[in-house]
């Protein structure tokens, strides 16, 4: 009977304390789940966190935009660079002589130099053999052309022109004439056919004939014409030392051009040479 209620109150008691402390664990659900008046919510944490990033973002940027990230303007004026004053050129001591300068339709300039006795045409960009130096052209001008002589710039000048006489008559121009047949063989030796040399290759005749322009107050005159370094042909078609070239089938040189040159050769089988030879106008007609 004692031990039945001793079971009764051991059960009582388990109950009891069962029961307290389900009481105490309910009451605490409770209050986590209740949110405090003053305690900060996740929403309001989130955007406070935000603000701040904002906040802290703006601060940044202000400081990249005030930031000189390359390098502050100097305030030192710019200084417009002062022009060196251009030191005229000197003339070469060299012994090369400018015997003519030739100008074609386009205005391509071609200078006829020669050296110890040998003559060739050069263009801009072409070297003259000296010794074992090479001079370079750099300008070919209406009289005078420049060349680098160890790296400093010279001028070679055209030689030195010779006036011409005034008074010439029609009729002493009829009174004296030549001709000649380029056909010929003695010719032909020499220059092969002479209407494709003077079309294609006028240059390579530059070694029987040096062309130098004359010029009187100001404006050129005509062509005086001497021997190149080989003086067969210059012989042989009876020319003389310092004949003048004035025209070509009546038209002044003054107004003649490679291109309008060129045109006479296709059109016609004769031209006739006007010259000065010692102040006598001369006809000279040389056939092709």
């Amino acid at each position: 009977m004692q031990s039945k209620l001793l079971i009764t109150f051991i059960n009582a008691v388990c109950i009891s304390l069962c029961a307290w402390m389900l009481a105490q664990l309910s009451w605490a659900t409770v209050a986590y789940m209740t949110p405090l008046d003053n305690a900060p919510t996740l929403d309001h944490a989130l955007s406070t966190s935000d603000n701040r990033g904002n906040a802290s973002t703006s601060n940044t940027l202000t400081q990249l935009k005030s930031a000189q990230l390359f390098g502050t303007a100097s305030e030192t004026n710019i200084k417009t660079p002062v022009k060196t004053p251009t030191v005229p050129l000197k003339v070469t001591t060299l012994n090369l002589r400018l015997n003519g300068i030739l100008t074609s339709g386009t205005g391509a300039k071609v200078a006829i130099i020669s050296y110890q006795g040998k003559q060739r045409a050069y263009a801009v960009g072409e070297q003259i053999q000296i010794q074992s130096a090479k001079l370079p052209i750099l300008d070919i001008l209406h009289d005078h052309i420049i060349i680098s002589r160890n790296g400093i710039d010279e001028i070679v000048k055209l030689s030195k022109r010779q006036p011409l006489s005034r008074g010439l008559t029609r009729s002493a121009q009829e009174r004296s004439a030549l001709r000649a047949d380029l056909n010929h063989a003695a010719y032909r030796q020499l220059i092969g056919n002479a209407k494709q040399t003077l079309q294609n290759r006028p240059l390579s005749l530059t070694k029987y004939f040096s062309v130098q322009p004359v010029n009187q107050h100001g404006s050129l005159q005509g062509y005086k014409l001497n021997a190149g370094s080989d003086g067969r042909l210059f012989q042989q078609l009876r020319l003389q030392e310092n004949d003048l070239l004035t025209a070509v089938n009546g038209q002044p040189v003054t107004q003649l051009t490679l291109q309008s040159f060129s045109a006479l050769l296709k059109q016609n089988a004769e031209l006739e040479l006007t010259l000065l030879r010692d102040s006598q106008p001369l006809s000279f007609t040389v056939s092709f």
